[in-house]
């Protein structure tokens, strides 16, 4: 059993830079991750790059 399984943790700004290091290491450690950013584009990468684990994203509404 890994570190943090069972476990979710909610990341802002977790497409890039230190949100998504935090994702990335959560993942590792078996723990479910749910990301959001501003940028469509830069969530996909991320969800296709850390495609590992338990990972969830949520696009933000572009009107507010």
């Amino acid at each position: 059993m890994k570190k943090l399984e069972g476990k979710v943790a909610a990341i802002t700004g977790g497409t890039r830079g230190i949100g998504r290091a935090i994702a990335g290491a959560i993942l590792a450690e078996g723990g479910k991750v749910a990301v959001n950013g501003r940028s469509q584009e830069k969530g996909t990468e991320a969800l296709a790059e850390m495609e590992a684990g338990d990972l969830r994203g949520r696009r933000r509404s572009a009107t507010r």
